[in-house]
């Protein structure tokens, strides 16, 4: 189905939510467009809400995070809080990882919880 994007402009977060299935080749140009969303916009917090998709990001994707981070197309500050199923145990690793290589980024099982943390 795609993916979704809305703007909290008091807060300055930007919402990417995907729903439905999302081919790998569409998650390339809606990451392409996340990306350029947070540079026009100068946001800094972006939330990402997997709980309505039926795929999982593959770890190759994750790693592109990084790479686009490193090649400061996403600014090292940029918070990014995930908003996971439970028990979501890849996402959850994954976004671990990442912070780990510079970015940060946590995981969620709560929209509430991944909200304040970007506050």
């Amino acid at each position: 189905m795609g993916a979704e994007f809305d703007i909290n402009k008091e807060n300055k977060i930007l919402y990417l939510i995907y729903v439905g299935e999302v081919d790998y080749e569409e998650r390339i140009q809606i990451r392409k467009k996340t990306i350029k969303h947070l540079k026009e916009k100068r946001f800094k917090k972006l939330f990402v809400d997997t709980t309505k998709c039926t795929f999982n990001m593959s770890i190759r994707e994750y790693f592109e995070l990084v790479f686009r981070a490193e090649e400061n197309e996403i600014e090292n500050d940029v918070k990014i809080a995930v908003f996971i199923k439970e028990n979501d145990v890849n996402n959850e690793f994954m976004t671990r990882t990442i912070f780990n290589r510079g970015l940060i980024i946590k995981a969620f099982t709560t929209q509430n919880d991944a909200l304040k943390w970007l506050s």
